[in-house]
């Protein structure tokens, strides 16, 4: 149970660290003119 809670005071963290990495590569993709959902999608 202990480790729960600690695993939800980082998940905010680890929330901003995702978005952060997902609008740098959102970036590379449109820097070549690809979407990235797209390219997730397949």
């Amino acid at each position: 149970m202990k480790n729960l809670v600690a695993l939800k005071k980082r998940e905010p963290f680890a929330r901003a660290t995702y978005q952060i990495k997902k609008s740098r590569l959102s970036q590379l993709y449109f820097d070549n003119d690809e979407s990235l959902d797209r390219a997730i999608e397949g």
